[in-house]
């Protein structure tokens, strides 16, 4: 993957065609800042870090896609 700055994120969240992002940095500090400069152009913000993604969800981020969901299915839905 290619680590995007959040002002080519804010570019692209005005694209008609892109409506959504995976960031896994596990920086959640990181979603604050793009969910302002992104504003309501509707783009959803998804955590790629599992060990953050909760704490990204509860920071306004939209969810998870999860690597470990991947690997242990059902343990990750009992969750």
């Amino acid at each position: 993957g290619v680590d995007l700055s959040n002002e080519n994120i804010c570019l692209l969240s005005e694209h008609d065609y892109i409506c959504a992002l995976k960031d896994a940095t596990g920086n959640v500090e990181r979603l604050v800042e793009m969910k302002a400069m992104v504003g309501d152009n509707n783009l959803l913000l998804y955590s790629g870090d599992d060990g953050t993604g909760d704490q990204f969800v509860l920071q306004g981020g939209d969810g998870c896609v999860s690597v470990t969901a991947n690997v242990a299915p059902a343990a990750m839905h009992q969750l």
